[in-house]
């Protein structure tokens, strides 16, 4: 299982905190006040890309029709801290960025 703290990009000025899992064959968002906004299974994943402007903190994933823009860094539109320091800074979430991109890259390159 791997799980990370995410934020859901939409336009320039909207993101909505949550949590990215993968698990039993499944990606899932669900944010912070619990609604689900995808729950697919990994062959409805048909891209994972990790754009460089995203730093490694970041990527695009296409599941089914939709694309959803992720960050697992704190997106620069909140307007207050409202999570721990140690969620959503530069070093985690590069690494998280790493360790979807590990996971992703073999499940969808393997098709």
């Amino acid at each position: 299982m791997l799980q990370s703290t995410a934020w859901l990009l939409s336009g320039l000025t909207r993101s909505v905190a949550g949590e990215l899992l993968l698990t039993k064959g499944r990606i899932v968002f669900v944010t912070r006040e619990g609604h689900q906004i995808f729950n697919a299974a990994l062959g409805d994943v048909s891209a994972a890309t990790f754009p460089w402007y995203y730093f490694g903190g970041g990527m695009k994933l296409r599941v089914g029709t939709d694309t959803h823009r992720l960050s697992f860094t704190r997106p620069g539109n909140l307007p207050e801290l409202s999570e721990p320091a140690e969620h959503g800074d530069i070093v985690s979430g590069r690494r998280a960025g790493a360790a979807w991109k590990a996971a992703l890259a073999a499940l969808i390159t393997s098709r």
